[in-house]
């Protein structure tokens, strides 16, 4: 079993990887960008069945990048502070049809707790 890195967001799901399953099934599942399971989990090669990834949940919101922005622009856009975007995926540019990660406002956020929730999928 891999060893895991910190979490970068509030709400977290721990996700158990079962047999046969890669990063991009369980990237799928959730609805959220391979290289940010990838990033959070210090992962360097594939998973096997019994990993242990952290999945952030509800605490964000995806953008898909569009041609002319820039990570910054983004980032002003939704209002989001740098750093916070950064550490959230990884990196701190971006691409045109990236997938990125954005903390919800305040008044978006519908479960502000720290707790963990294990989820399976089948």
């Amino acid at each position: 079993m891999q060893i895991l890195k910190k979490a970068v967001a509030n709400a977290r799901q721990i996700y158990i990887v079962r047999r046969g399953q890669t990063i991009k099934d369980v990237a799928k599942h959730f609805e959220i960008p391979e290289h940010i399971i990838i990033t959070e989990n210090g992962l360097t090669g594939d998973v096997c069945e019994g990993d242990a990834l952290l999945i952030s949940s509800s605490q964000t919101q995806e953008y898909v990048v569009g041609v002319g922005e820039t990570f910054e622009s983004v980032c002003e856009k939704f209002g989001a502070d740098r750093e916070e975007v950064a550490r959230l995926n990884g990196v701190d540019y971006v691409w045109v049809r990236m997938r990125l990660l954005l903390p919800k406002r305040k008044n978006e956020e519908s479960d502000c707790c720290n707790k963990y929730k294990f989820v399976h999928i089948y």
